[in-house]
């Protein structure tokens, strides 16, 4: 009976993954010279699952940046500078959001809304990869919170949405 299951499931998965490559191989955009574009190609390579390279190789390892085409987020993690991996690999959090998810909230450079008097926010800073402290006003006003803004409640909220990892 499990194995029937398995061969029942294995068929699916291999089905799926056809039907996968099928909807990839569709989405590549030819120009009028019958290139494909540049376009294309970073968004092939956008869905692309993240692979850290490591290995055997004696490279030390440095944080890089994948995107993680389920969540809409480009997730850190650690990797050596070896051969191996894919081309989801970006050297910064922010070249990986341009290229990947251009429209992300994360990519605005400060929360558009203002917080209330007294009150505390942060914002995602992309040129740095942190969230900060967003600055203080004096004058009340209609507050945009994650996720109409690049503002959050509290740190966690902001590097959740903003820094995850793999």
């Amino acid at each position: 009976m499990q194995l029937e299951m398995c061969a029942v499931l294995l068929a699916l998965l291999a089905c799926l993954s056809g039907l996968y490559a099928e909807h990839l191989s569709s989405s590549v955009v030819r120009n009028t010279s019958g290139e494909v574009s540049s376009r294309a190609l970073e968004e092939d390579r956008c869905q692309l699952r993240i692979i850290p390279t490591g290995g055997a190789c004696n490279a030390p390892f440095g944080v890089r940046y994948g995107f993680n085409h389920r969540t809409k987020k480009c997730e850190a993690f650690m990797s050596r500078s070896c051969v191996g991996g894919n081309a989801n690999n970006f050297a910064s959090r922010k070249e990986c959001l341009e290229t990947c998810f251009s429209r992300s909230l994360c990519l605005l450079k400060k929360g558009t809304g203002m917080p209330l008097v007294g009150s505390k926010s942060y914002i995602y800073d992309a040129d740095s990869d942190l969230c900060k402290p967003a600055r203080k006003v004096t004058f009340f006003k209609k507050t945009a919170y994650w996720p109409e803004d690049n503002r959050f409640q509290t740190p966690e909220d902001c590097q959740a949405e903003c820094m995850p990892t793999f």
